[in-house]
């Protein structure tokens, strides 16, 4: 079996309608999963390829207080517009989210030369993304409710000296998803209820998360990650658990230093017990991952409908353990802060 490496990415994901699949250190100029030729002996039409396809754009951002997630997300049945804050010092979290109309999201293809926006009343999103001229951006304004304070801010990522992992992962024969993610140095200011919360280099830091795919009926996925600057060096990692074949050769765990990934082995994750103090420990077999996430601020969806049936846990909290490089390099994660995912999805 042949090891996984970094491959020089492809001008377009899906060339005559087969997918391109492996693991590329550059962005994709043209991410066309809509032309890929999937469903067996009778081809899908490219309006059921529509309705199947789900995608998203989506930033973290965190500095020493604040942590904040931005998404667009669209599931072709519906959209939705989440935006999570939580105050690291108070211990405390703002949830704005609304279920939208698909066609009111735009999602584009790529993240070379584009845009990502979501407009209303009272909430603007918008990614803009410059990925060919080594940035990406993204402005939020958000007017306060009841239960949520005023969000407004305008942030600026560097992407000039950092590697992103870019990967695109088999499901079933030329179905699967493709992902993008990068940490980033950043610049900008938010203003949060009011409070100027100024964000610099050194110190705040924007997690990339780009993601579309043809999942199964059931979505699952196990996820962490988390970030630190340290020493004037970014440090962060990723680490995945979902439906991919293979996922010794099929996964998107890495770690990255100072800008430059590496790669590593597929994980499992262990959890014990629920809520605030529970941990998760994400091990692989070859011990070069030993991650446990304890659990800080709990968060939790379940529905249960005719048609859709959703079980989401995304907490926040802090890590404790070690990665270690391909080349013997031990990467402490003790302080780290982030957040994880167990998703599962019915629709």
């Amino acid at each position: 079996m042949t090891a996984r490496a970094y491959e020089r990415p492809p001008n377009a994901l899906v060339q005559g309608g087969n997918v391109k699949f492996g693991t590329f250190d550059g962005p994709i100029a043209s991410v066309n999963l809509i032309d890929a030729a999937i469903g067996g002996r009778v081809k899908w039409p490219r309006a059921m390829r529509r309705m199947r396809l789900k995608e998203w754009q989506a930033v973290q951002v965190g500095n020493k207080r604040w942590f904040m997630i931005v998404a667009l997300f669209n599931a072709q049945s519906v959209g939705l517009v989440q935006v999570k804050l939580y105050d690291r010092v108070a211990k405390k979290k703002y949830l704005y989210e609304r279920k939208v109309a698909p066609w009111k999201l735009t999602i584009p293809d790529n993240l070379v030369r584009s845009r990502a926006e979501y407009e209303s009343n009272d909430c603007t999103v918008r990614f803009i993304n410059r990925l060919a001229d080594n940035r990406l951006s993204f402005e939020i304004d958000i007017k306060a409710t009841k239960d949520t304070p005023s969000i407004r801010g305008s942030v600026l990522a560097f992407a000039n000296g950092v590697t992103p992992q870019v990967v695109s992962l088999p499901f079933d024969g030329n179905r699967g998803m493709y992902s993008h993610k990068s940490p980033l140095p950043v610049e900008g200011e938010m203003s949060i209820d009011g409070e100027n919360v100024p964000l610099t280099r050194g110190e705040a830091y924007l997690l990339v998360d780009d993601h579309k795919g043809y999942y199964p009926y059931v979505m699952e996925w196990d996820w962490v990650t988390g970030a630190q600057w340290r020493d004037g060096k970014l440090f962060a990692f990723n680490l995945t658990r979902n439906q991919c074949n293979n996922p010794t050769l099929n996964n998107e765990n890495c770690v990255w230093i100072d800008g430059e990934p590496h790669l590593l082995p597929a994980v499992k994750f262990e959890r014990n017990g629920e809520g605030v103090g529970a941990t998760w420990r994400v091990r692989d077999e070859l011990g070069r991952v030993d991650a446990t996430f304890t659990i800080e601020l709990d968060g939790r969806v379940d529905l249960n409908a005719l048609i859709v049936e959703s079980r989401y846990r995304g907490p926040f909290g802090y890590f404790s353990g070690y990665v270690q490089t391909g080349g013997g390099d031990r990467v402490s994660l003790d302080g780290m802060f982030g957040m994880g995912e167990k998703f599962y999805l019915r629709t």
